[in-house]
């Protein structure tokens, strides 16, 4: 008798973000608990920008959550820019305001930099100031970037380790690539990054033991990109037609594509999304210690 052998083809393990953001939200409520007073964050917006409003809506709710008291200060597109620093100068100095965000992006006609860099470095949660992006390059104290430290909690969360790997990032924003890239070379990865706009990307991205893509570009990478083995976190949240089923989101990773090469995966939605809320109040709560 011959008996038949199936291959089944193997799936990722599914790095899950909403239950990690879950249990850090527990965790920061019972902190919230045990404080005399509290905490306070400060969320700046400027203009229409419904994925500013989704974004935010996200972080109200999660303060409500656990406990933190949030200050939403909305301007219009044509509010004077110095109106917006006074204010932010005015939240620093405030001692009951435990931190301060502004919510990206600005609008094109005002200094995104110039603005982030009101914050006090001591209440930039957000980690986006020219201080706390200084300090992480040379490896100083300072709050990591609320999407880049999500990416790490999930890798650590996992018991993914960096230390000697090979990382490649895809993506050079301020907000996501470029922190996450000097972070893994903190951590003593060998990094390399990459972009959209890289030759031959693909041949690129299958070097990496663990493969970071930030670069806001709806399914940039795909079968072609990976490898067996491989650990993929999915930092792209693109809005897709919405359809029957109402508003979408999805990665900057072909997800069905690559499920059965690789050995990790986030999800998009349900992976690093989350987890950057909980990382922000993560933030805001180590603040005060």
């Amino acid at each position: 008798m011959v008996l038949k052998c199936y291959i089944f083809p193997m799936s990722a393990r599914i790095l899950d973000g909403k239950s990690l953001a879950e249990s850090i939200e527990k965790d920061l409520k019972q902190v919230v608990v045990s404080l005399s007073h509290k905490p306070k964050l400060v969320i700046v917006q400027v203009g229409n920008n419904i994925e500013s409003d989704i974004y935010i809506g996200y972080k109200k709710r999660f303060a409500e959550r656990v406990g933190v008291d949030c200050i939403h200060e909305r301007y219009t597109e044509d509010e004077k820019e110095e109106k917006i620093i006074d204010d932010i100068v005015r939240y620093g100095n405030d001692t009951s305001v435990t931190g301060i965000m502004v919510q990206l992006p600005l609008p094109q006609n005002f200094n995104t930099r110039k603005i982030l860099d009101t914050i006090p470095p001591a209440k930039d949660v957000d980690g986006l100031t020219s201080h706390s992006l200084t300090q992480l390059l040379y490896g100083g104290e300072a709050f990591l970037p609320a999407v880049a430290h999500a990416v790490f909690e999930i890798l650590e969360n996992y018991n993914i380790s960096i230390f000697g790997k090979k990382v490649v990032v895809v993506g050079k924003s301020e907000l996501v690539g470029k922190p996450i890239a000097l972070k893994c070379m903190n951590m003593e990865a060998t990094v390399s990054v990459c972009h959209s706009n890289t030759i031959n990307l693909a041949q690129e991205t299958q070097t990496a033991d663990i493969l970071i893509v930030g670069a806001g570009s709806l399914g940039l990478v795909g079968r072609e990109g990976v490898r067996t083995g491989q650990v993929v976190i999915d930092i792209g949240t693109n809005p897709v037609s919405s359809g029957p089923v109402g508003r979408r989101v999805a990665g900057d990773v072909r997800f069905e594509e690559v499920l059965d090469i690789v050995s990790d995966i986030t999800p998009v939605p349900g992976g690093v999304g989350p987890v950057t809320v909980a990382c922000l109040f993560k933030n805001l709560l180590e603040g005060l210690s």
